[in-house]
């Protein structure tokens, strides 16, 4: 009796390392999507970026440090994007010569554009107050 006692201690301590383990596999993983998506940030690549977040949501489940940090990553993604975007319509704007119709269309398109950036503002703002970070 005493022996099947000690077996089952050892069964337990092997499955408990390399779970512990695992996690630790799980956020070096999510680490390296996140490094891949800070690149392609830098690159005004915003689809990669996104792809490699999701990539590390779907692949490493389980890295939940690096999924806080890809939630700030994202708003950072996303307030690029829209400060791209805000400067295309200030350019459009410029043009001389453009139709009534033309300068109120590009006018609502221009104040969109500028509600979208403060918002990704005041997200990034709530979402650094807000975030976690997990013990391993």
């Amino acid at each position: 009796m005493k022996h099947i006692g000690i077996w089952v201690v050892f069964g337990l301590v092997i499955l408990f390392f390399p779970s512990c383990g695992q996690k630790n596999n799980e956020e070096a993983g999510g680490q390296a999507c996140l490094t891949e998506a800070r690149k392609a940030l830098k690159e005004n690549n915003f689809k990669g970026a996104r792809n490699s977040i999701e990539k590390m949501r779907k692949e490493f489940p389980m890295s939940l440090n690096a999924r806080e940090e890809g939630i700030l990553l994202l708003d950072s993604i996303n307030l690029a994007e829209a400060h791209v975007q805000l400067e295309a319509w200030q350019n459009k704007m410029g043009q001389p010569e453009l139709s009534r119709i033309s300068q109120d269309t590009l006018s609502f398109n221009l104040d969109e554009a500028q509600q979208k950036v403060r918002f990704f503002e005041k997200k990034i703002e709530h979402d650094k107050a807000n975030v976690k970070h997990h013990n391993d």
